[in-house]
């Protein structure tokens, strides 16, 4: 059972579930952003094959040789299971709002919240909703569904998709007042400027991939898988610059990159999806130096005894700071 823990290895799986005879178990976040195509995919198949032999040494013609043997193969079987009605998923649970503990326990690891075209306000109560639900391992209460259904601001939730009573009552109407309670949101503060960012990859073959990224006085490297050769598509540097550009999610914004790129290499988008998020990760982790620490000093008390004199001036002071020339010379004391 697939259950979205093991990224890479689980799309290789989901990209084969369209062969013939396939039965795959698994979440709706596993395998995310994977194709499956009927019959299979013929390059991930003899990809795979490559890799599970390690010890032997694939020359152009026989990978070449081996990319179209599987293709022809995973083309017949496409063929016939387009005759016996195509790829059919089986949708075991509803996930929402209320069975958000079932999400969790079925193992998602993440998930996207529709805000298509919604204002930022509605963002702002949808994501800190969820995000309570999530570290609190629970459903909304009724007071959290109300909230989310005056976000909403269509007149309520359906599920005439799901139930498949598709008709004019599934269909939500803005009125007046929900248009009224979305302005009540709270609103929201968003970020107007973000962190200059200037990122170094090396992809060099039979060498593991190294990024490295600055921000300000502040540096980090990581280090990701070896790159495969190449069997149809190569890794371009357009490709690789689109996807560890993607910093949407953070408080960063690429202002350089330098990229280093041997040709006719291979490297999985999800790879270079970790790499990106490793290397902001080891770059919010360097802390710069400690701020300067406020040292309390205990009160400072006269010692010994003296007798005191009429009318004279005295003060008590707490730190010899508070000591200045001028008091020094206005007090007796």
């Amino acid at each position: 059972v697939l259950n979205a823990k093991y990224h890479e290895k689980e799309s290789e799986i989901i990209a084969q579930a369209g062969r013939l005879g396939a039965v795959t178990i698994a979440t709706n976040m596993a395998g995310r952003g994977t194709d499956i195509v009927l019959g299979g995919n013929g390059e991930a198949l003899a990809q795979q094959e490559i890799l599970a032999n390690p010890e032997r040494e694939y020359s152009d013609e026989e990978r070449k040789a081996l990319v179209a043997a599987r293709v022809a193969e995973t083309k017949a079987e496409h063929d016939k299971v387009v005759a016996l009605g195509g790829l059919h998923i089986i949708g075991t649970e509803r996930h929402d709002s209320r069975r958000i503990d079932n999400q969790l326990d079925s193992g998602v690891a993440s998930l996207k919240i529709e805000g298509r075209m919604k204002s930022p306000e509605y963002v702002l109560a949808v994501t800190r909703i969820w995000r309570r639900l999530l570290d609190e391992r629970r459903a909304a209460n009724d007071d959290e569904m109300k909230e989310l259904e005056e976000a909403f601001s269509r007149g309520g939730f359906t599920d005439g998709y799901f139930t498949e009573r598709i008709g004019k009552k599934m269909l939500g109407i803005r009125s007046e007042s929900d248009k009224q309670q979305a302005r009540e949101l709270a609103p929201f503060r968003a970020l107007t400027r973000r962190i200059p960012l200037t990122m170094q990859a090396t992809l060099r073959r039979d060498t593991p991939i190294e990024l490295t990224v600055s921000a300000g006085e502040r540096t980090a490297t990581v280090c990701g898988p070896v790159p495969q050769a190449a069997l149809t598509a190569p890794l371009t540097e357009q490709a690789l610059h689109k996807q560890l550009s993607k910093l949407g999610g953070t408080l960063y914004t690429p202002e350089e990159l330098q990229l280093s790129l041997d040709p006719g290499l291979m490297v999985p988008v999800s790879a270079l999806n970790e790499l990106r998020r490793s290397a902001i990760a080891a770059l919010e982790d360097t802390q710069a130096e400690p701020a300067p620490q406020l040292v309390q000093l205990a009160p400072q008390r006269p010692t010994g005894s003296r007798t005191p004199v009429q009318n004279e001036r005295t003060a008590r002071f707490y730190s010899p700071e508070q000591l200045t020339p001028a008091a020094a010379a206005y007090f007796d004391v």
